[in-house]
């Protein structure tokens, strides 16, 4: 006989513990879900705050030196060094062949020019030497100019034999050094006058730029071709130098004229003149920060809003011999030499002797050219070799490589080497 029971007593406890346990999962899933929400919510608040706030350029990690040494050439090498404290990273000793070279940096590697007719790279983490490249020229100590321009993964080589006005632009993968395209050029204005001075070349947003006397020609970076050529403006033998911002070109001639073309069609568009004094005024550098265009002239520092090119603001200094400038949105940065000053008696820094020429480092607020600090340091020995990397302002000294904090003028350290400096281009 099967044992009866009430299913209304017998089955009611068994109802209320499954009840409790469906509850308590019910309520830990809703806790979960709950849980995953925030997490999910505060996970797309952070991505949209990134968004909004783009990360900075990263910070520098390597400054390559390009040591010309003394008369020995067993001297000359490639130095890498930390920014933060000058210490040696890597040392690589150059051939003999390589007496004299220009220089070119990226984040990952370093690239040299070289007398015996090569482009030669090295990896910038270690110095190993990556490939070389023969170009199809002859170099000649005296004659031949070569400068290494930078775009994507292209190194761009520039050269020019100033003997007879003939050059060639290569372009070589940055990994291989294969040649990707090869352009032939002549900067010759007529039979008579030739490319005596060179060409000044600068890269900018996927343009090659050629100043020579016969004018000034823009070059695709991306294959070579020829995109115009305007001869209102060209090499007149003088220091001269050219910056893009806001779609113009801006073209200095060494006296207080500054052209101002379109850098996409070459259209000339006006000319600015800063505002230096008298028949000897000059300009010795340009710079260019987002819209606004930075004159060093032997007495004054000027800023041009490149929208509409007017003055925004001009600081007058003390005549200098030679100078150069560097801007970011963060200030100015500017070192004047006197190759042939002396009367020092003023600096109490003890490295400084009065038979020495002098170097004065300003550094200048943006926004209205006021000076945060000035420091005078020896004379420079190489000219265009002033850098802002992180927060310093680097550049050749007297038998040394100077860095300075761009917040206060002190001096972080020095190397005791004498080169031309390279800061490394964003890849």
């Amino acid at each position: 006989m099967q044992p009866s029971f009430d299913p209304q007593v017998k089955q009611q406890p068994r109802i209320g513990k499954f009840t409790l346990i469906s509850l308590l999962g019910i309520i830990i899933l809703l806790g979960g879900t709950l849980l995953f929400m925030l997490n999910n919510k505060q996970q797309h608040i952070d991505i949209r705050q990134s968004a909004n706030n783009p990360p900075t350029k990263p910070a520098s990690t390597h400054l390559f030196l390009w040591s010309t040494g003394t008369n020995q050439p067993a001297s000359r090498s490639i130095f890498t060094l930390n920014p933060t404290n000058g210490q040696v990273i890597w040392q690589h000793r150059v051939a003999n062949n390589m007496l004299v070279g220009l220089q070119l940096a990226t984040r990952n590697n370093f690239y040299l020019t070289a007398q015996d007719g090569n482009v030669y790279a090295f990896r910038g983490r270690d110095g190993q030497g990556l490939w070389h490249t023969t170009m199809s020229h002859v170099t000649d100590k005296y004659s031949t100019g070569a400068l290494l321009m930078y775009y994507q993964s292209l190194i761009i080589d520039a050269v020019t034999d100033t003997d007879n006005g003939q050059g060639d632009l290569y372009a070589l993968d940055e990994q291989s050094g294969k040649v990707a395209w090869h352009t032939p050029f002549s900067c010759i204005k007529s039979t008579s006058i030739q490319c005596r001075g060179g060409v000044h070349w600068l890269m900018a947003n996927g343009i090659i730029y050629g100043l020579a006397t016969d004018g000034i020609t823009a070059w695709s970076a991306t294959n070579g071709h020829p995109l115009w050529h305007n001869t209102s403006t060209f090499n007149n033998g003088q220091p001269q130098h050219m910056v893009v911002t806001n779609n113009k070109l801006y073209i200095s001639n060494f006296y207080p004229t500054i052209n101002v073309l379109n850098a996409h069609t070459g259209q000339s568009l006006q000319n600015i003149t800063a505002p230096e004094q008298g028949s000897s005024g000059v300009v010795y550098d340009l710079a260019a920060s987002t819209d606004t265009v930075y004159v060093l002239g032997g007495r004054t520092i000027s800023a041009y809003q490149a929208s509409s090119d007017k003055l925004q603001w001009s600081q007058i200094h003390p005549y200098h011999s030679m100078g150069n400038i560097v801007a970011n949105n963060s200030g100015v940065g500017v070192v004047y030499y006197d190759m042939f000053s002396g009367g020092l008696a003023m600096s109490k820094d003890p490295v400084i002797s009065k038979d020495q020429n002098k170097t004065d480092v300003y550094f200048l607020r943006a926004q209205d050219g006021r000076q945060t600090w000035h420091s005078l340091v020896p004379s420079t020995a190489s000219f265009d070799s002033l850098h802002m990397v992180n927060d310093l302002i680097c550049f050749s000294g007297l038998n040394s490589i100077y860095a300075l904090k761009s917040s206060s003028g002190q001096q972080r350290w020095h190397f005791s080497q004498t080169g031309y400096l390279s800061s490394p281009l964003a890849d």
